[in-house]
């Protein structure tokens, strides 16, 4: 198994031995928000250039904001293409930790119902990337193929979480073999766990060592100490 790197360190660590990782790398997703990035840089480069001889110029006033507010939104697309290009996924001992650029669940494993292999359904998210789905399930793949299906319980309510991972089959094992442990763990932790005495018990003990041994033999004979 590879090492973790920074980014791991700093966002998907809570303490526990890592049981595996798994790191997609979406060329297609970053070529996509990168190329909408250029073509927004250019319509804000070319604005001023343009704009006197359209048929309905932009007033001179304004033009500087709409070539900033255009610039931003450009470099807003790189920044995207960087973040949106890498989805990772950290297995623990604890918890499931899925990153798509700063996005994504942390799911302990104790919460875990099910997880499973899946064709993903695009229609049902609307496409790629961050989706949310029309049953309410949250969708992180950065493309086609298939995906990891975890449904886990927050609370009182049972969530449906899909994951574009790079070779779903091993991450699906792994979770299904940390769960599994980390069920073990709990149980052994319990059966290991002292049973409680009976109610009172621990004081009656306490007030016994309290007394003197000589009146603990008279409690025991019934005698009584001479006027």
């Amino acid at each position: 198994m590879k090492k973790g790197d920074a980014f791991e360190a700093t966002y998907m660590q809570d303490g526990s031995k890592v049981l595996h990782r798994d790191k997609r790398v979406s060329r297609k997703m970053a070529l996509l928000l990168s190329g909408a990035g250029l073509f927004v840089l250019f319509q804000a480069l070319s604005l001023p250039f343009f704009n006197a001889s359209s048929a309905r110029p932009m007033p001179e006033s304004v033009l500087p904001f709409w070539v900033i507010g255009l610039g931003l939104l450009g470099l807003s697309f790189f920044v995207l293409a960087v973040m949106l290009g890498v989805l990772r996924f950290v297995v623990t001992e604890r918890a499931i930790h899925a990153k798509y650029g700063l996005w994504g669940p942390t799911i302990p494993l104790e919460s875990v119902v099910s997880c499973k292999v899946v064709p993903y359904d695009w229609l049902k998210y609307g496409g790629w990337g961050i989706r949310r789905g029309i049953d309410g399930s949250w969708a992180y793949v950065p493309g086609s193929g298939s995906v990891v299906e975890i449904a886990y319980r927050d609370g009182d309510k049972e969530k449906k979480v899909v994951l574009g991972a790079h070779d779903p089959h091993a991450l699906a094992r792994s979770i299904m073999e940390a769960t599994a442990a980390n069920a073990a763990r709990l149980r052994i932790g319990l059966e290991a766990s002292p049973t409680l005495d009976e109610p009172g018990t621990e004081l009656l003990e306490d007030a016994r060592e309290q007394v003197p041994d000589d009146e603990h033999a008279q409690s025991r004979t019934g005698a009584r100490r001479p006027d």
